[in-house]
């Protein structure tokens, strides 16, 4: 009972510091948004509540630059007409820079490893320890966000040759560094990192 009173008022200053940290997040998340939708002469159009809420309480939780853009991105998209899914939110949410780094930069080295280019549909897909140099993360940071980024089905492991016995994917060899970005994880990229189009007239 001795502590109450300064339990409760040390409550409502730390209430007040997060509400205004999230605030002055949201603001520049919705000033990049609104900026891109400017530069691209694209009318903002109304964002369904199912996304705009979920989009700007998750938006507002991020503190780090590079998120915010992607954040902003998103917004962007929604307001510009595009098909924004619930799920692209809830990824986002959970990735950490360095997770959306990773992710970025394979979707950017990933070439098609078909030992025959001339059959079967192409196969992208990098070399996991290309991604790590690269990027020059401590080894458990990499591993955790790799492992993360596989059970968010954002990544996943590529094989030149699909094994033609019952259509799985032949033992793990050298190959087996080899990973590709998913269509899903594809679709939320190209959401997140790009702002929307100029309009066309």
């Amino acid at each position: 009972m001795f502590f109450k009173p300064a339990a409760v008022e040390t409550g409502l200053w730390l209430g007040d510091r997060v509400r205004i940290v999230r605030e002055r997040n949201l603001e520049n998340v919705l000033s990049k948004a609104k900026k891109k939708l400017d530069a691209a002469g694209i009318e903002i159009n109304p964002i369904a509540t199912k996304i705009f809420l979920p989009l700007v309480e998750a938006a507002s939780l991020e503190d780090e630059e590079e998120m915010i853009e992607r954040w902003a991105n998103l917004l962007a998209a929604a307001a510009s007409g595009k098909s924004v899914l619930p799920s692209y939110i809830q990824i986002l949410s959970q990735l950490s820079p360095d997770e959306a780094r990773i992710l970025d930069l394979v979707q950017e080295l990933q070439r098609d490893i078909r030992e025959n280019k001339n059959s079967g549909s192409p196969i992208f897909a990098a070399n996991i320890k290309d991604v790590q140099q690269t990027l020059k993360l401590p080894g458990d940071t990499f591993r955790r966000g790799s492992v993360n980024l596989d059970r968010l089905e954002l990544l996943k492991r590529r094989f030149p040759i699909p094994s033609i016995i019952f259509g799985g994917i032949p033992p793990a060899k050298h190959e087996s560094d080899l990973v590709g970005t998913t269509e899903f994880a594809d679709d939320i990229l190209g959401m997140c990192n790009r702002p929307p189009g100029r309009a066309v007239a």
